[in-house]
């Protein structure tokens, strides 16, 4: 025991002050000796949060702010579209409607006893097997046109002149017949051939919607504005002005220049100031009363009563117009022929050698510029008269 307890001093004293110099071989490793206490937490990063770490090793960190969001990527291309589906098979036709009632007003009945409420619309279709018309509101077919319009010269188009592709008749026929009635639609005409009485000649005269009887080529009549209350029918007239591009008429006056010329003659009577009269200025005036003149009388404006017309020619100081001869005197069927002339009683200028064969009256006027006389008769002016009365002398005839 004291030698082994010697034995292990002297190795210690080896191991102490020999091994610090010399180097031995290394040993195999010991055991790994027991975890020691966790050492204390770490200073946080930089921008992150504080961090505290439980004893099993889980941190709890405080969030950052959240980062700017980037641009939205490139919408991707459109996919094919999928095949049409199948069509799906007709559906079954339903049951046909029952027939409408027969006071149904809808329905045009075939056997015509039911007239049409509003215009017949074809829609472009024809309507065939018509018959020939027989009254004047029928439908005409066009062979019965072709007939009517072609007359006996069926195909003959020298009887026709076109324009435009549209044919027209270069003349028609007119008979004599019975002066129609007054045209039952306002504002139209009737044109019908008429016999002169008495005679073989017909003429082509027309009716308008007053009874108005009027005949071509002879009968000169333009309607105007009445200008004055009560124009009565047979009033000679003059043009007095115009209202809305309608001239308007007044009585004549043979007294003034202002009240003259005379335009024509009233054929209906006026009786307010705006009423729509007509005036003849030529023609045949027909169906007034004449009687108190003769057939031949020349008529004149009157200077005594404005208006009339009257067969004493007026004069001086008045003025003189003709409008129309007497052609037949009757009281109810009397004519003049319209024809107003020009005014006279007012003429000025140089007369030349004219014969008076009546009494001259100067209505207590002067005549002037008067000639030193020649003959016996002529008349002398108050100059020759005065130097004959200081002289003392006399005068022979």
């Amino acid at each position: 025991m004291e030698g082994r307890g010697q034995v292990i001093i002297l190795v210690l004293i080896v191991c102490l002050f020999v091994f610090p110099f010399i180097t031995g071989c290394i040993g195999e490793r010991g055991h790994t000796g027991v975890a020691g206490p966790a050492g204390p937490n770490g200073t946080p990063g930089s921008g992150g949060g504080a961090m505290n770490q439980t004893p099993n090793m889980t941190a709890n960190m405080t969030a950052g702010p959240q980062g700017i969001q980037g641009i939205q990527g490139l919408q991707g291309i459109q996919g094919v579209p999928g095949a049409t589906g199948a069509t799906g098979s007709t559906g079954a036709t339903g049951a046909t409607g029952a027939p409408g009632p027969d006071n149904d007003p809808w329905y045009l009945w075939v056997n015509g006893t039911r007239a049409m409420t509003g215009i017949f619309n074809a829609g472009g279709f024809n309507l065939s097997n018509l018959l020939n018309p027989v009254a004047n509101q029928d439908a005409a077919t066009k062979s019965y046109v072709d007939t009517a319009v072609a007359g006996a010269g069926t195909g003959n188009t020298s009887q026709f002149y076109f324009l435009n592709g549209t044919r027209f008749a270069k003349s028609i026929n007119i008979t004599e017949i019975t002066p129609p009635t007054n045209p039952t639609s306002p504002k139209t005409l009737q044109i019908f051939g008429d016999f002169i009485p008495a005679t073989a000649f017909t003429v082509l005269k027309m009716i308008d919607d007053t009874g108005m009887v009027r005949e071509f080529l002879r009968d000169n009549v333009f309607a105007g504005e009445a200008g004055e209350d009560n124009i009565d029918k047979m009033n000679a007239v003059y043009d007095c002005g115009s209202e809305s591009n309608v001239p308007l008429f007044c009585r004549a006056d043979a007294n003034s220049m202002t009240t003259l010329p005379a335009v024509g003659i009233t054929i209906e009577n006026t009786t307010a100031t705006g009423d729509f009269g007509r005036i003849m200025i030529a023609g045949l005036l027909e169906d007034v009363d004449t009687s108190a003149w003769n057939e031949g009388n020349i008529l004149y404006v009157s200077d005594s009563v404005a208006g009339a017309i009257t067969n004493v020619k007026p004069i001086v100081p008045a003025l003189s117009q003709e409008v129309g001869v007497v052609l037949v005197k009757d009281a109810t069927a009397g004519k003049i022929q319209v024809l107003t002339k020009s005014v006279t009683g007012n003429e000025f200028g140089t007369i030349n050698n004219f014969t008076i064969v009546g009494n001259l009256n100067m209505n207590g006027n002067n005549i002037t510029q008067v000639k030193t006389i020649v003959a016996g008769s002529d008349v002398v002016n108050k100059s020759w008269v005065e130097a004959r009365q200081l002289c003392g002398a006399t005068y022979a005839t």
